[in-house]
């Protein structure tokens, strides 16, 4: 029992570790420069490249311990576009939130929030809006999602609910940000209160990205894409600050609405979507490879 554990276990600490360690080595200089500890300004996309470390973190675990053929399923799972109902759901489920925000700020001030600057940002202002676009569904959807929902929550659901599964993943994305902490605008003036905040809008969040990933079984580009729109909508430049605290309530009664109705076991009318517990691919050859290379 304790050898299965260990297997399960370790390439999950694994993951964790290297996408810590990838994106927050990426993140370093930006941070040093914000805190003082080196002279000039650094270089401001870091922030973006920095969201590939859970998908570096992903593809190893997934080479070392699936091989291969694990591999190619998670790169059929990138690529399913074919499955046009959940890319439509990934690429306009942000959009009709971003409506529904748009109609609680209108009613909250008594005025319509300006929209002229939809879908663009003030951190990565020099970049064009498609190229913007892009870089968002590439670094920050695809960069965290293989991670973070491709590897890491199918591999704890074989183990346990979707909903423990998609708290673990919450708290280990959550805590992932850390270091955005001392340099990013948004998360710099953050209290205490407004952490707790951020925990309770990612896991209403996870929540839904787990349900569209067990409900279209796997699905990786819906994901991905969803989550790179939000993230673009979430902070579009506005008049307004209730606009993104607008968002971030419907955020959060979608993802209470679908725990509700599809419980806590699967979070999807289909089977939750799982990894059996991953084994060394060195221990599947066979006895005599084994004997032969001693």
């Amino acid at each position: 029992m304790t050898r299965s554990l260990n297997r399960w276990m370790i390439p999950l600490f694994v993951f964790t570790a290297l996408a810590y360690a990838v994106s927050w080595l990426i993140w370093l200089p930006q941070l040093a420069a914000a805190q003082g500890w080196i002279d000039g300004p650094a270089w401001k996309y870091l922030h973006l490249l920095g969201g590939i470390g859970p998908m570096t973190a992903g593809m190893f675990v997934t080479w070392r311990y699936a091989g291969a053929a694990g591999l190619r399923k998670l790169g059929r799972q990138c690529t399913a576009y074919r499955d046009w109902k959940w890319i439509l759901v990934g690429i306009f489920g942000p959009v009709v939130l971003f409506g529904g925000g748009v109609l609680v700020a209108r009613v909250s001030d008594g005025a319509w929030p300006d929209l002229s600057r939809f879908g663009g940002t003030n951190e990565y202002a020099s970049l064009g809006l498609a190229v913007y676009w892009i870089a968002n569904v590439i670094f920050y959807g695809f960069g965290e999602e293989v991670g973070w929902r491709g590897v890491l929550l199918p591999r704890l659901q074989a183990k346990m609910s979707a909903l423990s599964a998609t708290l673990v993943v919450t708290v280990t994305w959550t805590l992932w940000h850390l270091p955005l902490f001392g340099f990013v605008d948004g998360y710099l003036a953050m209290d205490l209160a407004g952490f707790a905040g951020l925990f309770f809008s990612f896991l209403t969040g996870a929540l839904i990205m787990t349900w569209i990933y067990n409900a279209s079984g796997g699905n990786l580009l819906a994901v991905a894409l969803f989550h790179g729109c939000l993230d673009i909508v979430i902070n579009t430049p506005s008049n307004t600050a209730i606009l993104p605290t607008s968002m971030g309530f419907l955020i959060t009664i979608a993802g209470i609405a679908l725990l509700l109705r599809y419980g806590r076991r699967d979070l999807a009318s289909k089977p939750r979507v799982s990894e059996p517990a991953p084994t060394a691919i060195i221990e599947h050859q066979p006895r005599e490879v084994m004997a032969g290379r001693s």
